[in-house]
């Protein structure tokens, strides 16, 4: 018989410094989930903002509305080229602390704190470590991509136009950077579903889009968490900008422990 897997929710980074900082918060909070969605053993529950989930409510009923035993929270805070994490594990069902502790890196190296909060979850957890990711991609284009996909989160048409141009920056430092393409269909898909632009010059802009992300994948460089061409329409899983579609899910690596809390939604 299999173990229970352990059911862990990633609360929502809050940004302490300030609303600036706030695509770095959730950036981070996204490639963690990520990151342990993919640990074996292990089920990760996605708290989204728009889901009206209050996470300040005691950790037990927290718990029980998540479904979870576990709730990772933090906050973030940028000064100048640093940044900080101070993050904690909690067990839901009596509020004990597993784990607390502060983080840094440079601004460049949210990758590192990610790896570095990861390990020290599994840790907490007495799970088995995992390798670190070793994203062949620079800093400041890691930076560029999370800024983009904050800016999408809007759903707006100037929020769309500002994370292209941010993808198309990030791609400028690392032309392969598969995420970033994947970033691009997925702007193309819903500015299109929205009439934003014409139907047929969204789709087809897409799917060119699409194709360069599958490229890059192959390559190895940076996967998205899944993403599938299925008619005319990209359909994208990854990190929880997925709202109001009607998702067909094709794994392209690990998705199975994604639970999509905020739209009642599962990847199994």
């Amino acid at each position: 018989t299999a173990p229970t897997p352990v059911r862990l929710a990633v609360l929502p980074i809050a940004s302490v410094g300030g609303p600036d900082d706030a695509y770095l918060a959730s950036g981070l909070t996204s490639e963690i989930s990520g990151a342990l969605a993919k640990v074996p053993g292990v089920r990760i529950v996605i708290v989204e903002p728009a889901a009206g989930v209050r996470t300040d409510q005691a950790p037990d009923e927290l718990g029980r509305r998540l479904g979870v035993g576990y709730l990772l929270k933090g906050g973030l805070q940028k000064v100048q080229d640093s940044m900080g994490v101070d993050a904690q594990l909690v067990r839901a069902e009596d509020g004990t602390v597993q784990w607390a502790g502060s983080l840094s890196q440079d601004v460049k190296g949210l990758g590192r704190l990610r790896d570095q909060l990861v390990a020290a979850t599994l840790a907490a957890l007495k799970l088995p470590s995992v390798a670190a990711r070793t994203d062949a991609v620079p800093g400041e284009a890691h930076r560029l991509f999370m800024l983009a996909n904050f800016l999408t989160q809007r759903t707006s048409r100037d929020g769309f136009d500002q994370a292209l141009k941010l993808y198309d920056q990030a791609l400028a430092l690392a032309p392969d950077y598969a995420a970033a393409w994947e970033g691009k269909a997925r702007v193309y898909q819903f500015m299109a579903s929205l009439g934003w632009i014409p139907a047929a010059e969204g789709f087809a802009r897409a799917r060119e889009m699409a194709a360069r992300a599958l490229a890059a994948i192959a390559a190895g460089l940076y996967q998205p968490l899944g993403l599938k061409i299925v008619k005319d329409q990209v359909f994208v899983l990854g990190r929880g900008t997925a709202v109001g579609l009607e998702l067909q899910i094709e794994q392209h690596g690990q998705v199975s422990g994604f639970e999509f809390q905020a739209f009642r939604r599962t990847a199994r």
